[in-house]
């Protein structure tokens, strides 16, 4: 692709989430090539991603000449007499993960190749395309290499290794982040740079994405992304598929996964192709699972099965302008547990007290997937533009359109039985376009205009009253972010305005039945401002504070039913107001002589009308079941926590990860603890890498233990069953490679719940009526080419 436009874009360019290659051309251009012989040098540098740290005794091998080199204490090779041509470099280091990167060789050249030694330090990488700088935002990564290892798990059960990230749960199939106590409409899912608009209202409608069409996954804590469209009161989640490779020549990967617990199957490919004119990528991924199990019992129905597919083609329209067209399509079928949907009231009060396995549990393993499921389709198609008006201006443009099906299927009866009791047709239109200048060498201005349409449908085919109503959504925002990179102070200061319309048909809920319309108009002014101060070469301390304002989802108004996916009565309240919040946080990085590090963030939030669902006393007896019913209102709460990772390597080949997440939340109008909150939890884990042996190399093992506490801070007098025991959960893993020729074979296995505890989530919807999945192993294989 064009490579002049690329450069303008990172005045100060810093690692991306994967590695990048930083290219400095030295030789000069103007005499030809003055050096057209065999005399070319190639210097390089290998660094630490994360600490920019020398990585001595990397193993740097040229293709297709089959020379090599290992870096010197200081990470740095050479390559002498070489001659012009298009070469593969590949790296590879103990305890990172190997890289192959196109190089076209004309002329000296010096590199700097960034390795993923640390990769749980990865951080600040994320925005860094989006402001031009850096971030004064808190955030972490996930990887591809750790995408690919977690291949079975949903986007949501992916980042739940990352500090501060819980998941909220629906069974064993349905999770939703939850960011520093934080979740549903108040995280902002963006999906190449795309707001997710699916229907996430209820929190068994997980984000429809396909993690394995990411390059990276991100997690930005606070509210200080205001560039970003949607919530941001909460976090963001950024899956982003990468930049395809300048190779012109055909590479691709291909990943197979098998999980004991479900008899589980994942594979996952990608291909592409760069070039001057044209480059493309494809990509796909293909999952099915049968009965999970507890480890006393089978979960009956709750299988998934899952296809995907995703393309996207870059062009260079002129010099200064380049263009991307992207298209995913997802769909899932999710079973959901059978045994939590219950006929009666006194069987479904038993169901919840009792601490055996649940109703309509079978005696034998199944792939076969009855009601109660859900079944989704979504569609993305994006069209983006990046137009360099001046070496200090670039104007990206870009238009994005979402189709998103969604029918639920209930336990109905005669001949309703296959038809869903819940059937939604989501259509969304979104504009953007971003105009950033660069002030000076460091500062800059961006600036954007972003707008959006949504119409959500139900279609007729349920014979039922819809959960959710008819509805229309306009909205528009303005925003403006402005950043000063001083010597040792990055400073960031950032508004935004946003305007929401929405117009909703609903049915009444006294009789007789009628149509009730409601017409809303929402204004939500939104600012930060961030300070990152470099204190020391050792030490990094941010602070960073907010205002962020979030009107009412459609769901928290205008629910009124049952909501099969979560086994409970839904009611909205259409009085509910917007959301103010307000939220500061401290930060602190702290490198102790290359062997010891510490990312620290404590932080306060105050949200007035904060909006959540509470479960009422009330079990209610309907023509399709007895079922729980819960209601949404608001409260004035506030937040207190704080996200410690801790790293110890006292040598290169062993490492020891600690890192914890503490979250203390207060309904402050009734004095009492806000509901569903994650406990104290933390993860540990210890390290042992290994260097090339016979071929092998990457190879590492690792032993670690998830724990978790009992949310102790509970109002009984909000919940149906008090918050279930802690727990501790034993993992283990392995992994190593095999390059043959000019491909990669990998090879990896992990364990969960190693000692098959018996246990309950307090943040699983479906705590009350079965335990948790018991042992699980997985064995995946991977190729590069």
């Amino acid at each position: 692709m064009n490579q002049s436009l690329q450069l303008s874009e990172e005045t100060n360019p810093k690692p991306g989430a994967m590695v990048w290659l930083l290219v400095f051309w030295l030789g000069c251009f103007a005499s030809g090539f003055s050096q057209s012989g065999c005399g070319i040098l190639l210097r390089g540098q290998i660094l630490d991603q994360a600490t920019e740290t020398p990585l001595a005794f990397a193993s740097i091998k040229m293709e297709p000449l089959g020379i090599g080199q290992v870096s010197d204490q200081a990470g740095v090779f050479e390559f002498r007499s070489l001659c012009p041509g298009n070469y593969h470099l590949s790296v590879s280091h103990v305890s990172c993960e190997g890289e192959r990167m196109y190089l076209p060789l004309r002329s000296d050249t010096t590199l700097l190749i960034y390795l993923q030694h640390h990769e749980e330090l990865l951080s600040e990488v994320v925005i860094e395309d989006q402001a031009g700088i850096s971030t004064t935002q808190s955030s972490q990564t996930l990887s591809r290499q750790t995408i690919y290892r977690l291949a079975n798990l949903s986007l949501g059960s992916m980042v739940e290794g990352l500090t501060g990230v819980s998941t909220l749960k629906t069974g064993t199939g349905i999770s939703k982040p939850v960011i520093q106590g934080m979740y549903g409409n108040r995280i902002s899912v963006l999906n190449n740079g795309i707001p997710q608009a699916g229907q996430q209202w209820g929190n068994d409608h997980a984000p429809e994405i396909d993690p394995l069409s990411a390059d990276h996954i991100s997690v930005v804590k606070g509210v200080g992304a205001i560039s970003y469209p949607g919530s941001s009161l909460g976090g963001i989640v950024l899956v982003e598929p990468g930049e395809i490779s300048s190779d012109p020549h055909l590479h691709g990967t291909a990943v197979y996964l098998f999980e004991t617990n479900g008899l589980g199957h994942t594979t996952n490919f990608s291909l592409e192709r760069g070039g001057q004119v044209f480059a493309w990528r494809a990509a796909g991924t293909w999952k099915r699972s049968g009965d999970r199990f507890a480890p006393d019992y089978f979960l009956t129905n709750t299988g998934v099965r899952e296809a995907n597919l995703s393309l996207e083609g870059q062009t260079d329209l002129s010099d200064n302008w380049s263009s991307t067209i992207y298209y995913s399509l997802f769909t899932s079928s999710i079973g959901i547990l059978r045994g939590s949907h219950i006929g009666n009231l006194t069987d479904l009060q038993f169901a919840i007290q009792r601490d055996l396995e649940p109703y309509f549990t079978s005696d034998t393993f199944s792939f076969q997937m009855k009601a109660p499921f859900q079944h989704v389709a979504h569609h993305l198609l994006k069209w983006s533009n990046k137009l360099a008006l001046s070496p200090a201006t670039l104007l990206t443009f870009q238009y994005a359109g979402q189709w998103n099906a969604r029918r639920e299927f209930d336990v109905r009866r005669s001949n309703f039985a296959d038809r869903p009791a819940l059937s939604i047709r989501h259509l969304n239109h979104q504009g953007e376009g971003v105009l950033r200048h660069q002030l000076t060498s460091s500062a800059v201005l961006k600036t954007g205009l972003q707008a959006s349409l949504t119409d959500n449908t139900n279609l007729p085919e349920t014979g039922i009253l819809p959960l959710i109503p008819d509805y229309l959504e306009y909205s528009a925002g303005l925003f403006a972010v402005f950043q000063m990179d001083w010597e040792r102070v990055l400073g960031e200061v950032g508004l935004r305005y946003d305007w929401v319309r929405q117009e909703a048909a609903t049915i009444s809920r006294d009789l007789p039945r009628r149509i009730v319309r409601y017409n809303n108009q929402f204004h939500n002014p939104s600012a930060s401002v961030g300070f990152k101060v470099d204190a020391s070469e050792q030490t990094t301390v941010s602070w960073n504070t907010g205002f962020v304002t979030r009107n009412p989802a459609i769901n928290e108004r205008y629910s009124f039913g049952l909501h099969q996916g979560v086994s409970g009565i839904e009611e909205g309240d259409t009085t509910l107001s917007s959301e103010y919040s307000f939220k500061t946080s401290l930060g602190l990085n702290w490198k102790v002589n290359g062997q010891f590090f510490v990312e620290a963030e404590i932080y306060g939030q105050w949200v007035e009308d904060y909006i959540y669902l509470i479960p009422e006393d009330e079990l209610r007896l309907t023509i399709r079941g007895a079922f729980p019913v819960f209601r949404y209102t608001s409260s004035d709460v506030s937040f207190l926590g704080i996200d410690v990772l801790t790293v110890w390597e006292p040598l290169s080949v062993w490492k020891l990860t600690a890192q914890g997440s503490w979250v203390r939340a207060q309904n402050e109008s009734a004095g009492s603890p806000l509901i569903y909150i994650p406990p104290l939890n933390g993860t540990f884990t210890l390290t042992r890498s290994f260097g090339a042996w016979k071929g092998f190399e990457n190879s590492e093992i690792y032993v670690g233990a998830m724990a978790a506490a009992r949310q102790n801070r509970f109002d009984e007098s909000l919940d149906f069953l008090p918050p279930p025991d802690g727990y501790v959960l034993l993992r283990a893993g392995a992994s190593t490679g095999r390059r043959i020729g000019e491909t990669m074979l990998s090879f990896f296995v992990r364990g969960d719940n190693l000692l098959n505890a018996r246990y309950r989530n307090y943040l699983n919807r479906q705590r009350y009526f079965a335990d948790e999945m018991g042992r699980t192993v997985i064995m995946g294989i991977g190729w590069e080419f």
